[in-house]
């Protein structure tokens, strides 16, 4: 089942079929939502199962991570510093122009406003405070997602679709997937869903994704996209407004 899983059309059924299980956890009738659980184990256990069926084909290397960061230190600064550009930089002020321009409500329109208004409507839902809801959005973004979005998005869609596909097309779709994923989160302010915001949080991560999957190529280390995804959660958290 494994071996079928990691060829590249289940593998895009899996990420599709990922992204609606994001979408169902992410829905206020779920009890733990918008923290989703399902998906989380989800995405660390699957690439780990398809590993060890195939350990033959790997779907990731193994590199040892500080030697293949020194050894690519340029291309990992360049990761993280062109990330942090393109999202605070450009997307955010692209996106904020924009809707100046347009006369739209940031609230509903922008990623900042509208990831505070989610967390705030968290806490009052679950009866915490603004802080705790954060804090447990932190430690997902800080903690979770540099292991679980390398090792499914890159480690097995990007790994499954690379070797017959070519990188062009494994970047593009791995990635535009995981930018898709993103905009669900937002499916928990339903009926009102900021929608400008959930397009430039699409927007940002499609362009990590695809810097991320350069940086796989060139560095075949799963270990340090893991690092730069965490080092680049680590600055847009700290950017971000309380």
């Amino acid at each position: 089942m494994t071996k079928l899983l990691s060829k590249p059309g289940p593998a895009v059924v899996v990420a599709v079929v990922a992204t609606w299980i994001v979408l169902v956890e992410s829905l206020q009738q779920i009890p733990w939502a918008p923290y989703f659980i399902v998906y989380g184990v989800v995405c660390v256990v699957l690439p780990l199962a398809c590993q060890h069926a195939d350990p033959a084909a790997p779907l990731f290397a193994v590199r040892p991570v500080w030697a293949v960061l020194k050894r690519h230190a340029a291309a990992v600064a360049a990761v993280v510093l062109g990330t942090v550009v393109w999202d605070v930089g450009v997307v955010a002020w692209a996106f904020e122009w924009a809707v100046r321009q347009a006369g739209l409500d940031p609230q509903n329109n922008l990623l900042d406003p509208a990831v505070a208004r989610l967390l705030h409507t968290a806490s009052q839902h679950h009866g915490m405070t603004k802080d705790a809801a954060f804090g447990l959005f932190a430690a997902f973004v800080l903690l979770w997602a540099p292991v679980g979005e390398e090792l499914f998005y890159r480690g097995y869609l990007f790994g499954a679709l690379r070797p017959r596909w070519g990188f062009a097309a494994a970047a593009a779709v791995s990635s535009l997937l995981f930018a898709v994923r993103h905009m669900t989160h937002f499916a928990y302010l339903l009926p009102e869903v900021p929608w400008g915001a959930a397009v430039q949080w699409a927007v940002a991560t499609l362009g990590f994704g695809l810097l991320q999957s350069w940086l796989l190529e060139r560095t075949r280390s799963l270990g340090v996209l893991m690092v730069v995804h965490a080092a680049v959660n680590v600055v847009e958290v700290a950017l971000s407004p309380p």
